[in-house]
């Protein structure tokens, strides 16, 4: 069954450059967001994650998820390599048994919180962020150095570069993909066991497809994302971590990593915060004025936080 479970994902991960993904790179990143929000992040030594169904980006996963599974199901050749219509049932059953789990069970749990890659020598950032996250430039961007954060094997928590495709891109990465799934299925054993490997495995690549993937219109933000998938977590590690936050839209679920709690159990590091894994803070160009900084720095000072000599302003010459 192993030998099997191997080949699945073979097939399905095939082109999957982890060279180009955490660890093996290590970039700076930045988390736009606005003044209040990174002093919430600094009194509380918290990292809030969101759940992207009620995000902006609650389309795009929703496009990946509703279009693989509708294309599964449909695909004439993973009928024709089951064999039999009743084993084409079979493993039709096994999939949508795990999406549905996770629709009803798990997706209000899923998490992302968003970066944008950051240029080792950019002092101002990017004006486009600025404009569409940093509160129209009078926020701030908390850059963060993941090469202070070891990788730890066996957590549910991903780090992962974000990859653009226009619509037709991803839906011809998607019948690809069954394809081959197809062409796999007409060599392996004809069991219930392992249609129910075929179908929890290409769940997992299309979740992970659908969280890291975005139109190719919003590839300037070069953006990474921080992932927790509830489903990943068996040993319910995270579950401490679960709570919510009020807004005007209503009461919205958060994943609300406390970093001090985290690294007694994952080993990131022996002093896993804030203060340890930010590179430089940056003021929006709307309120970039020395003065602006100095009460920054002076909010830092008073909140104990050792991050006052790190603060820079952006130079773009932005007013909205």
């Amino acid at each position: 069954m192993e030998e099997n479970d191997d080949l699945i994902r073979k097939t399905l991960w095939d082109d999957y450059d982890n060279s180009k993904d955490y660890p093996d790179q290590r970039p700076l990143l930045a988390h736009y967001t606005s003044i209040s929000t990174i002093e919430k992040i600094i009194n509380s030594n918290e990292l809030w994650l969101s759940n992207p169904l009620f995000m902006n980006d609650w389309e795009e996963l929703r496009f990946g998820m509703n279009t693989g599974a509708d294309s599964f199901r449909t695909n004439p050749l993973i009928a024709n390599a089951c064999g039999s219509t009743a084993m084409h049932s079979a493993l039709m059953q096994a999939f949508d048994k795990i999406f549905h789990r996770f629709a009803n069970d798990h997706a209000i749990d899923t998490y992302i919180l968003c970066f944008s890659e950051h240029d080792l020598t950019d002092a101002d950032g990017l004006l486009s962020m600025w404009r569409g996250y940093g509160e129209i430039g009078s926020g701030a961007a908390l850059v963060i150095d993941t090469s202070k954060i070891n990788a730890v094997e066996h957590i549910p928590l991903s780090i992962g570069r974000v990859h653009y495709a226009t619509q037709s891109e991803r839906i011809s990465w998607i019948e690809k993909k069954i394809n081959a799934l197809a062409d796999l299925i007409i060599q392996l054993p004809k069991s219930k066991k392992v249609f129910e490997s075929v179908a929890q495995i290409w769940f997992e690549r299309l979740l992970m497809f659908s969280l890291f993937t975005k139109h190719k219109g919003f590839s300037e933000e070069r953006e990474w994302r921080l992932v927790y998938i509830k489903e990943n977590d068996p040993e319910f590690i995270f579950s401490p971590f679960l709570s919510y936050s009020i807004t005007a839209q209503g009461v919205h679920p958060k994943l609300k990593l406390k970093l001090s709690e985290f690294s007694k159990t994952s080993n990131l590091l022996p002093d896993f915060n804030i203060a340890t894994l930010t590179d430089r803070i940056l003021l929006g160009p709307s309120i970039s004025s020395e003065l602006s900084v100095q009460s920054f720095r002076r909010m830092l000072d008073l909140a104990s936080c050792p991050l006052a000599h790190k603060v820079r302003a952006s130079t773009i010459p932005f007013r909205p």
